[in-house]
């Protein structure tokens, strides 16, 4: 429990404190637009694969594949380097279970 705590103030901290908050600060509105609609995006990839990841679809498989690039983007952009390894993990475990979606 206190693991899932420090990764999620590391989180928060790295989105106070990374170059999303950099990039908002000198382009103001356009960069507060950009994190907003990639944040949009990311939520929108998640949801949209859920069905097909209980069905097991290809479809839905490629959709979290998506997703994953999306938030490994997004911490890229804030420096958030918690969530880079979690991207990377879960990418990984993405990969092992490709074969199971047709």
């Amino acid at each position: 429990m206190i693991v899932l705590m420090v990764i999620a103030a590391s989180q928060f901290l790295g989105y106070l404190g990374g170059a999303g908050f950099w990039f908002r600060r000198y382009n103001g509105f356009f960069g507060a637009m950009f994190f907003a609609l990639l944040s949009l995006a990311l939520a929108a990839f998640r949801a949209l694969s859920l069905p097909g990841l209980f069905n097991r679809t290809a479809t839905g498989w490629r959709l979290a594949y998506y997703a994953m690039l999306i938030g490994a983007l997004s911490g890229l952009l804030h420096f958030n380097l918690p969530a880079l390894v979690l991207n990377g993990a879960f990418l990984y475990l993405l990969f092992q279970v490709r074969n199971y979606y047709r």
